[in-house]
């Protein structure tokens, strides 16, 4: 057993930004120093594919299909399944509702979203931290890699205090 990176959730409206989902794919897939495991929904994978759809009509299904495939293929441990919508009260729009139950039903400890106002904390349990994407480029738990000059160091949105990761293990 060796401890786990925390988890990280990810909102369609982050993935939508390549340099976003670029610069967070990197971080979680670095080999000997991973700041974190990724965490997706489908439901997410369809709303990022359905933005992308809509913007970019005249791509190919192997164009928008295949950033799909990729991400997937990059991260096939992160999808997290058997959640309800039904099991959060909250958020104010109907439409997040799967977003923060698939979080909370993963067991993530962060949530990046670059629609904070979707996540109030009231709605928010205390074990999840709300982040944007801007937040996460300074807002991961404590980093030392190599390639990394120095240390970032987070802090909760919801609670202002710093982050601490919960105590988990993994098997190989």
């Amino acid at each position: 057993m060796i401890p786990s990176a925390p988890l990280v959730f990810l909102d369609a409206n982050v993935l939508y930004s390549r340099t976003l989902r670029d610069w967070v794919s990197l971080l979680a897939l670095e080999g000997d120093c991973a700041v974190f495991d990724l965490r997706y929904s489908e439901d997410v994978l369809a709303e990022w594919m359905y933005r992308l759809r809509r913007k970019r009509p005249e791509h190919s299904e192997q164009a928008i299909g295949g950033q799909r495939r990729r991400f997937v293929q990059a991260f096939p441990y992160g999808l997290v399944t058997g959640y309800s919508p039904n099991d959060v009260p909250c958020p104010p729009d109907p439409d997040d509702r799967h977003v923060l139950a698939a979080a909370v039903h993963g067991r993530a400890d962060i949530l990046v979203t670059d629609d904070r106002r979707a996540f109030p904390p009231g709605c928010v349990r205390e074990s999840l931290s709300v982040l944007t994407g801007d937040e996460s480029s300074t807002g991961w738990p404590t980093v030392r890699c190599p390639w990394f000059c120095g240390h970032w160091r987070g802090k909760s949105t919801t609670t202002g205090a710093a982050w601490s990761p919960r105590t988990r293990t993994r098997s190989n």
